[in-house]
């Protein structure tokens, strides 16, 4: 029997052909290392598999990947940016992709966590 995954379901039960998976709410974060800067609920991080069943538009999928490689690129591990440019380019996009969520995503809760810019701690 297979284990199960963080969100349930077990682990390589997956195929293209079930219907796209849709949360109640998500929160849009980076942290350190994460795979996908997507959550659902108190240390529940989204990885590669699960934004593959959201069926995201790619251009969406890939800007989420590529703000979270913002984030590991240029906020250090003293909680610091290297440069103010950066942490406006992040803030930017961040709103931009809570307003993409929310049209791709229309039925679900969609909330944004700046803490890297705020200096507020994690929401999860």
């Amino acid at each position: 029997m297979p284990l199960a995954g963080p969100l349930g379901e077990a682990e390589g039960d997956w195929s293209v052909d079930e219907p796209p998976w849709r949360p109640e709410s998500l929160t849009l974060m980076s942290d350190y290392e994460v795979p996908v800067p997507l959550w659902i609920g108190p240390g529940v991080c989204l990885d590669r598999k699960h934004l593959d069943r959201l069926r995201l538009s790619e251009s969406l999928s890939q800007r989420l990947l590529e703000w979270q490689q913002h984030f590991d690129d240029h906020f250090g591990y003293r909680f610091a940016w290297d440069g103010p440019s950066s942490s406006t380019a992040y803030a930017e996009e961040g709103f931009r992709l809570l307003r993409d969520l929310g049209e791709e995503l229309p039925d679900a809760r969609v909330t944004l966590d700046l803490w890297p810019v705020t200096g507020q701690a994690p929401a999860t």
